[in-house]
C-alpha cells in the first residue's frame, strides 16, 4: 500500500489524483481520476502534435515532477509509459517504485535483484543503484526526448542495454528531434543530462527555466512554421489553445477520444495493486 499512501500527498493538475483504496477484496485497488487519453506514450504514437504543443507537454511534466519533489518523494521511474494524458495535460503517474525520503536522506538504495529500466537511468543509478531527485531529473530529460520523438523508445542506435550504460556513463548523449528548439536541446543536454548529479539542475530550477523561456521558444516555433509554409509568405498561423494545441490536433484528439470511450470507462474502477 506504499503507492496509495504516497499518492495521497499530491494535489496538482499534472499529477494523477488518487481518491482512495478499495479494500473489500483482493487484489486491492487504488481509485484514481480517469485519464481520458490514457498512457502518454500511446497518445504520442497515435496523435501528431506540433513542436509548440510538445514544449507545453514538457512544461506540464516539469510542473508535476517538481510538485512530487516538493513533497519529498522520489519517483524512480519517470517515463512516457508511466505518465497519463488527459484534458490537454500530462499527468505524472505510476508510483509503484516511488519512495518518500526520510529526514536527512537524499537517496534511495535499490535492491540488487530489482529489474531497472536501463534506458531511463541516470549514470549514477547505473553505477551505484541509487535513486535521487537528481536521477528523476535525468529521467525527465528522457521523457522530454520521448515527447519530441513521438513516443519512440530511446537509444535505439546505442545497442544493447549494457552498451547503452557504457556509452552514457562515458558521456554520450542522444540528439533531440530536429523540430526541438536549439536552446531547449542545449539546456537539456548540459543541465538536465549533466553526467555529475551535482551539476544537474534541481527540478524546481528546470521548471523555472521553462517558465522563463517557453513563450519565446513557442513564438519562435510559430514564426518558423509560418515562414516554412509558402517559402516565407505571410500566411495566417493556425489558431492554438493555451497549451499550443492546433485546431487540427484537437480534431484528431476528439476522434481518438470518441473511439476510446468504452475502454476508458473501465478505468474508473481503479488501478489494481
Amino acid at each position: 500500500m506504499n503507492e496509495a499512501r504516497i499518492m495521497r500527498k499530491f494535489k496538482h493538475p499534472n499529477v494523477i489524483q488518487s481518491y482512495g483504496v478499495a479494500v473489500g477484496q483482493e487484489p486491492l485497488m487504488i481509485v484514481m481520476e480517469l485519464a481520458t487519453n490514457g498512457a502518454l506514450k500511446d497518445y504520442l504514437q497515435e496523435i501528431q502534435r506540433s513542436p509548440r504543443s510538445k514544449l507545453y507537454m514538457c512544461l506540464g511534466a516539469a510542473s508535476g515532477l517538481a510538485h512530487v519533489h516538493e513533497n519529498n518523494v522520489v519517483h524512480c521511474d519517470i517515463a512516457a509509459r508511466n505518465c497519463l494524458y488527459s484534458e490537454q495535460k500530462v499527468k505524472i503517474a505510476d508510483f509503484g517504485l516511488a519512495r518518500e525520503l526520510t529526514p536527512g536522506d537524499t537517496e534511495i538504495k535499490l535492491d540488487k535483484d530489482q529489474k531497472l529500466p536501463i534506458k531511463w537511468l541516470a549514470p549514477e543509478t547505473m553505477r551505484d543503484r541509487v535513486c535521487t531527485k537528481k536521477s528523476d531529473v535525468w529521467a525527465f530529460g528522457i521523457l522530454c526526448w520521448e515527447i519530441f520523438a513521438n513516443g519512440e523508445n530511446p537509444y535505439q542506435n546505442f545497442g544493447t542495454n549494457n552498451e547503452v550504460a557504457r556509452r552514457v556513463i562515458m558521456g554520450e548523449r542522444m540528439k533531440f528531434s530536429g523540430e526541438a528548439p536549439a536552446e531547449f536541446c542545449d539546456y537539456m543536454t548540459k543541465q538536465v543530462w549533466a553526467g555529475d548529479a551535482d551539476d544537474r539542475s534541481p527540478m524546481q530550477q528546470v521548471l523555472l527555466w521553462f517558465d522563463n523561456n517557453i513563450k519565446r521558444m513557442t513564438d519562435s516555433q510559430r514564426s518558423r512554421m509560418d515562414n516554412t509554409r509558402g517559402g516565407g509568405s505571410s500566411k495566417p498561423s493556425r489558431p492554438t489553445s493555451k497549451d499550443g494545441t492546433t485546431a487540427k490536433e484537437k480534431s484528431g484528439r476528439d476522434k481518438n477520444e470518441s473511439g476510446r470511450d468504452k475502454s476508458q470507462k473501465g478505468n474508473k474502477k481503479g488501478h489494481r495493486k
